[in-house]
């Protein structure tokens, strides 16, 4: 990020800070719909903004019950002070605060993340080392046929916006639904163009294209009136392998896919992952959500269980998970979580087990092509190495152990 952006982008987040000084407090109640655990969670910040990540942990939205108001600069304490009897807190927090919050062993998890891939010119060896599923995705892509086409026509670009575009993301959202303008996204596209993938001549899907110096930047894709039948033949795989070839024949260096919600298990986030991309943060967020667990480690362990996410470090990005039962020895929870969640751009796997009843058992650690797996028995463990690492995440903590070369099947 060049001087100029960097002080737009400080400026940005000072002007948040102000508009956003006052921040609602509510409760949330209810049982999971997946497993039936009961949780009480206070959030901090603006109710339409926190939805996703609230409809993500219960599988619906609970009740929001008001309890109260704080100051956005207020200590981390003074919002624990209303945090009596509650397994989780959530709070909205101006990137300028995240530091703060991290100190005190808050995950700092970004509304957002990007993805992205560097270009690779030379088709035969793109997708070299591929797994099983992107080769598979990639036969049914060219037996498929799709062609693409490029255009800067004004009317193909209202035509992007309203029949793909906006029910696409309606579709995909819901009531969590944030769209992008017509004026911001025309801003965009002055700057770029219109990607449209064509099955038998006729327009089926799109994606809105910016175009930098050597970066192309895939900001919104749409798919004709949000339909599933399209989205199951695979149109955002075609379109990611089509532009992928674009940027190789006009000499562009990297691809980024835009932003993603910070969920390892969210479909979107997985066919990005499947297809050879690393994450990163994303650039232009002000706000992320600071979350801290308060509950018991068994249910916690429990209801996370289906809750991963990225978190930001001070230096870098890792990512929680949460498994079921006592850690034991660990090794292949660990080698399986590996091969589960490892993408390039996260240092750190955090995994959250039940408590040792004992207390014997140690924590552990394995390393593999450079990121850290971490097994930890309770959440006062977990805490313990999120306070100590000075950057978030990073430091080895308890027994390390081999990594078996030989995955299991």
């Amino acid at each position: 990020m060049d001087t100029v952006r960097k002080l737009k982008y400080f400026m940005k987040k000072i002007a948040f800070l102000v508009l956003r000084s006052w921040q609602e407090v509510g409760l949330y109640e209810g049982a999971q719909r997946e497993t039936g655990i009961k949780l009480r969670v206070l959030h901090s910040g603006d109710a339409g903004r926190a939805m996703y990540f609230i409809e993500q942990l219960f599988g619906y939205l609970p009740e929001r019950k008001h309890i109260g108001s704080r100051f956005t600069l207020s200590t981390p304490d003074d919002l624990e002070s209303m945090a009596e009897d509650v397994d989780l807190i959530f709070i909205e927090l101006n990137r300028l605060q995240s530091g703060g919050f991290r100190e005190k062993g808050y995950f700092i998890v970004p509304e957002w993340v990007e993805f992205g891939q560097e270009v690779i010119t030379d088709p035969l060896t793109r997708y070299q080392g591929a797994p099983r599923w992107l080769k598979n995705d990639l036969k049914k892509i060219r037996k498929t046929n799709f062609q693409y086409e490029i255009s800067n026509n004004p009317e193909d670009f209202e035509k992007f916006y309203s029949t793909m575009y906006l029910p696409y993301v309606q579709k995909r959202f819901g009531a969590a639904t944030i769209t992008k303008s017509r004026n911001k996204m025309s801003e965009i596209w002055r700057k770029g163009f219109l990607f449209f993938l064509l099955l038998e001549g006729n327009p089926v899907a799109g994606a809105l294209v910016r175009v930098e110096e050597e970066e192309i930047t895939e900001t919104a894709l749409g798919i004709l009136d949000g339909a599933e039948d399209y989205l199951r033949m695979g149109v955002t795989g075609a379109i990611y392998y089509h532009l992928l070839d674009w940027a190789a024949k006009n000499n562009k260096k990297y691809f980024n896919v835009g932003h993603t919600r910070p969920f390892p298990l969210d479909g979107i986030y997985q066919n990005k992952r499947k297809w050879l991309m690393s994450v990163r943060p994303d650039e232009d967020g002000v706000m992320d959500m600071g979350i801290r667990f308060c509950g018991s480690s068994a249910e916690m362990a429990g209801a996370l269980r289906r809750y991963s996410f990225v978190f930001q470090g001070k230096d870098g990005l890792g990512l929680f998970c949460a498994c079921e039962g006592e850690g034991g020895d660990g090794a292949g929870q660990l080698e399986a979580t590996f091969r589960k969640f490892n993408i390039k751009g996260v240092g750190d796997i955090a995994m959250l087990s039940a408590d040792d009843p004992s207390g014997k058992s140690p924590d552990i650690y394995l390393e593999k092509q450079g990121v850290k797996v971490h097994l930890f028995n309770g959440v006062e463990r977990l805490d313990a190495w999120r306070k100590s690492c000075r950057t978030g995440c990073g430091r080895k903590a308890g027994i390390p152990l081999r990594f078996n070369p030989k995955p299991r099947m």
